[in-house]
């Protein structure tokens, strides 16, 4: 201990706590890029989807007003009903989409808070 009764730490014990340090910032920036990369997929899957959802609404639209290729009250009814199924599967795709961006966002955050308190930031 020093005279100010603080436990003096031997350097090689410092420096293999630094390289330690250093091994868990270069794993913490890897799977930042890696959210990033999610991220960009998951923007796009959303738009995809919000495609998709357009599409299936347009078709059920023409099919309600009786002008698209379907004829008949019985076909109108089920291909109205299978196409509101995709469209709430999509909605509900669409929930989940954002939900997980919200929490990679949120651990993106975290990490670089913890970032900030390595040696050397």
């Amino acid at each position: 201990m020093d005279s100010h009764g603080t436990p003096i730490v031997p350097a090689e014990i410092v420096a293999k706590l630094c390289d330690e340090m250093e091994e868990v910032k270069e794993m913490m920036t890897h799977n930042m890029e890696l959210m990033q990369e999610r991220d960009a997929k998951l923007a796009e899957l959303k738009e995809h989807t919000k495609e998709l959802q357009k599409a299936t609404t347009e078709l059920s639209e023409t099919i309600d007003s009786g002008t698209g290729a379907l004829h008949g009250d019985h076909h109108r009814s089920a291909a109205s009903e299978h196409i509101k199924e995709l469209v709430d599967e999509v909605q509900e795709a669409e929930k989940v989409m954002d939900k997980n961006m919200e929490r990679l966002h949120e651990r993106g955050e975290r990490l670089d808070q913890i970032e900030k308190t390595l040696p050397g930031k």
